[in-house]
């Protein structure tokens, strides 16, 4: 038999045997996906990439707005890719109360599956290339 570390919160071997053997399982269930609070992670990591996912769709928006007449390419694509980065940044990052929490995150979830079909199929067919 292999020797199991101890617990480090505590001495209970079989909860210890559990972590170590079904790790994923233990922590993924949709109840934790929606709820938990995020993970602690550094100041500065939130808010510089806000800052730049900020500056990214700043940046979208005014290409938007000042392209050419005869641009026939996709005019969306760079808007959806950066209020998708932006809500999956937030809704992953930042705490927010409860109700708040869940309705971020299932937004991020929905735009990011639109984003994926829209950069993926609907542009092509849309605004197809030359």
């Amino acid at each position: 038999m292999i020797p199991m570390p101890l617990n480090p919160l505590g001495s209970d071997l079989r909860s210890a045997r559990r972590v170590i053997r079904y790790p994923a399982i233990a922590t993924m269930t949709l109840r934790r996906i929606f709820f938990d609070p995020p993970a602690p992670s550094a100041a500065e990591f939130r808010y510089g990439f806000l800052a730049l996912t900020c500056a990214l769709l700043a940046w979208s928006v005014y290409l938007f707005f000042t392209r050419s007449p005869h641009y026939h390419g996709d005019p969306y694509g760079s808007l959806i890719i950066a209020v998708m980065l932006l809500l999956n940044h937030v809704s992953a990052h930042f705490r927010l109360p409860p109700r708040v929490t869940v309705a971020a995150r299932i937004l991020a979830i929905v735009w990011l599956a639109f984003s994926l079909v829209y950069v993926f199929y609907l542009s092509r067919l849309l605004f197809p290339l030359y």
